[in-house]
């Protein structure tokens, strides 16, 4: 089937699991794959896939206007998943045993059922998160760009990735987007690393790094902004009359 389909990722239907569950839980509603063709990167040792049991929705007797309202409102102002994410990333970095240990096996357990807590309703524990923040997450590598944190130069492969990443460009013109047969895939679509002299060329002295950081910043400085200039429960008021002009501004134009 390879030579016949394109663009698309073939799960087996055979098994006392699917695939694509035992990838950190997903369930094919939207989720993001990557797929690398290459011959140099190799897994060499197979560890076995996380048990990720889904949680039983949570059930109501009445759905009311007020019900529907503040689940919106918890929705919107929700960060317990990247908190979850943020500190299996640094334990990750941190710990010897990387993503073995049993603490990033806990939050990666944790994880999908925070993801999944907007449809099932579940309320979840952050009270040993935040035992694990206060453990590992003093400092933050930089490959996490946690400009506003003390910041530490990590050892790790994303750290060495990340260093590496710093001083690359990738010249767009030799990228290749158009469609080409399989066996001539790796060699048409090769992204080509610039020269120095190239950079020099077109950014002066300044890194693209530094660039990108910057702009990074911006929508972090803005998402600060909101805990400083108002209370949780002054911002959660805020959200409702916006959403309830929004509301009204939608009923008037499409009357």
């Amino acid at each position: 089937l390879r030579p016949f389909i394109r663009d698309c990722i073939v799960f087996p239907v055979l098994g006392s699991r699917p695939h694509c569950n035992e990838i950190s839980g997903s369930d094919l509603d939207g989720d993001l794959y990557w797929v690398y063709w290459g011959t140099d990167l190799i897994v060499k040792n197979i560890i076995p896939p996380l048990a990720y049991t889904a949680a039983s929705k949570k059930t109501v007797p009445e759905v009311t206007p007020e019900l529907i309202i503040n689940h919106i409102l918890n929705t919107m102002d929700d960060q317990t998943s990247g908190i979850i994410c943020s500190t299996h990333s640094v334990i990750a970095d941190k710990d010897p045993d990387g993503t073995k240990s049993k603490d990033c096996k806990y939050l990666a357990k944790l994880f999908p059922r925070a993801i999944d807590s907007v449809k099932t309703g579940e309320e979840i524990n952050m009270e040993m998160v935040k035992e694990l923040r206060e453990k590992w997450c003093g400092s933050y590598p930089t490959w996490m760009m946690k400009e506003d944190k003390s910041i530490y130069k990590s050892e790790s492969i994303n750290g060495y990735l990340f260093n590496k990443a710093q001083d690359l460009t990738i010249n767009r013109r030799d990228y290749n987007f158009m469609h080409v047969k399989y066996d001539k895939m790796n060699q048409d679509t090769r992204i080509k690393i610039q020269t120095e002299d190239d950079k020099r060329q077109l950014f002066g002295n300044r890194k693209r790094c530094g660039l990108s950081i910057q702009l990074i910043r911006i929508p972090r400085y803005l998402n600060s902004l909101k805990h400083m200039s108002l209370s949780r429960k002054k911002y959660r008021i805020l959200l409702f009359t916006c959403l309830l002009t929004v509301i009204i501004i939608c009923c008037v134009l499409f009357q």
